[in-house]
C-alpha cells in the first residue's frame, strides 16, 4: 500500500501536469483559432458559390476568364498581380512592345497589361473594359491593357443604340493609359453637353470617399453601368509608387479604365488594377480583401497635354447635388469597350 508521502506526490504530479496543460491551451487556444478561421475562409472562397456561377456561366458561353502572371510593379489587369516578383528580376532594357513606342514619356518603371477579360469565338478575342467621355470631339480616357493589340475598338454608351467604332490616339503603356478617338461621332451622348465632370485641384489624401461607374464582368451583367463607392486607402501603390492611390471600392474584371470621382464630381483618376486573393493567399497563408488601385489623373493629363485634345470640363459647381443625382449626370458619358483581336 501506499504511504501518505507517495500518494501526496501522485497528487502533486497529477496536479502540476493539468496545470501546465490549461497554460499550454491558453497560450495556444488564439493561435489555432486563427488557423482554423484561415482554413475556412479558404474553403469558403473555393466554394464560393458566386465564383462558381462565373465560370458556369462563361463555360455557357464557350469562353474563359483569361489572368496572366504578372510582376510585382506592373500594375497589370484586374485580379492578375502577382505579389512573388521580385524587383531584381526585372530589367528597364527588357521591356518590348514593338507595337507601341512612346518615346515622348521616360518612367523608370515599366509594365505591361492584357485585357481584363476574353471571350473565344474562333479565332477572335473579345475583351471587355471601361471608359469615359471627356470631350465632345469624342475624345475617350480608358486603360492601355484594355485596346492593347486589338484590330477593332467597339464603344457602348448607356441609352444609345449605336455602337461606335474607335482608334488609339494616344497611349502611354507604362501608366496603362489610352486615348481613344470616336470615328464619326456627332456629339451624340447628352445632345453634346460638357460633361459633367471638374478638374481635381484638391490632394488626394486617405479617407476621401471616391466612387467609380464602369461595366464588371463583360457582357455577363449586361449594358448597363454599375457604380461602386469606397474611400482612398492610401495616396500611393504598391511600393509607394506615387503614380497609383489604393481605394477600397469594389471592383471586378471590365472595370478597367472606368472613372473614379468624389463627391463634388471632381476626377480623381481611373481604376488600373487589383491585387489577386488567390495569389496572395498562396504567398502569405492570408486572404487578401479589396486591395484595388487606380492611376492618378495628372498622369492622363500630362498624356493629353501632348496630344490637341482638351477636356470638356463642367462649368458648373457640383458641391451642392445629391450624389444620386451627380452619379445619373455622370452615367451617360461612361462607356463600354469591346476589343477584338
Amino acid at each position: 500500500m501506499l504511504s501518505f508521502n507517495h500518494l501526496e506526490m501522485w497528487v502533486f504530479i497529477i496536479v502540476a501536469t493539468m496545470l501546465a496543460l490549461f497554460v499550454y491551451y491558453y497560450r495556444n487556444k488564439e493561435d489555432w483559432k486563427k488557423k482554423k478561421l484561415e482554413e475556412e475562409r479558404k474553403i469558403n472562397f473555393l466554394n464560393d458559390p458566386r465564383q462558381k456561377w462565373i465560370k458556369e456561366t462563361i463555360k455557357r458561353r464557350k469562353g474563359d476568364l483569361r489572368t496572366a502572371t504578372k510582376k510585382k510593379i506592373d500594375y497589370p489587369n484586374i485580379d492578375t498581380l502577382d505579389p512573388e516578383y521580385e524587383d531584381d528580376e526585372y530589367e528597364d532594357d527588357e521591356y518590348e512592345d514593338d507595337e507601341y513606342e512612346d518615346e515622348k514619356v521616360d518612367y523608370s518603371k515599366e509594365g505591361k497589361f492584357d485585357v481584363d477579360m476574353e471571350v473565344e469565338k474562333g479565332i477572335e478575342h473579345v475583351g471587355y473594359g471601361s471608359g469615359v467621355l471627356i470631350s465632345q470631339e469624342g475624345i475617350i480616357i480608358t486603360n492601355y491593357h484594355v485596346v492593347n493589340g486589338a484590330k477593332s475598338i467597339e464603344i457602348k454608351f448607356p441609352g444609345l443604340k449605336t455602337i461606335y467604332s474607335a482608334e488609339v490616339v494616344a497611349k502611354d503603356p507604362n501608366t496603362d493609359i489610352a486615348v481613344l478617338k470616336i470615328d464619326s461621332y456627332g456629339k451624340s451622348v447628352e445632345n453634346g453637353k460638357s460633361i459633367p465632370l471638374t478638374k481635381n485641384i484638391k490632394k488626394i489624401q486617405s479617407g476621401l470617399e471616391v466612387h467609380t461607374i464602369g461595366y464588371p464582368l463583360g457582357n455577363i451583367m449586361g449594358e448597363n453601368p454599375r457604380t461602386s463607392s469606397g474611400r482612398i486607402s492610401s495616396p500611393f501603390g504598391i511600393g509607394d509608387d506615387q503614380r497609383y492611390f489604393q481605394i477600397g471600392n469594389p471592383i471586378q474584371a471590365g472595370n478597367s479604365g472606368g472613372v473614379v470621382f468624389d463627391n463634388s464630381g471632381n476626377i480623381m483618376g481611373i481604376i488600373v488594377a487589383s491585387i489577386s486573393e488567390e495569389k496572395v493567399y498562396e504567398t502569405t497563408g492570408s486572404m487578401a480583401q479589396n486591395i484595388n488601385f487606380a492611376i492618378k489623373f495628372s498622369y492622363i493629363q500630362a498624356l493629353l497635354d501632348n496630344t490637341n485634345y482638351e477636356i470638356d470640363y463642367s462649368s458648373l459647381s457640383n458641391e451642392d447635388i445629391e450624389l444620386e443625382d451627380l452619379i445619373e449626370k455622370i452615367e451617360p458619358f461612361t462607356c463600354q469597350i469591346t476589343s477584338k483581336s
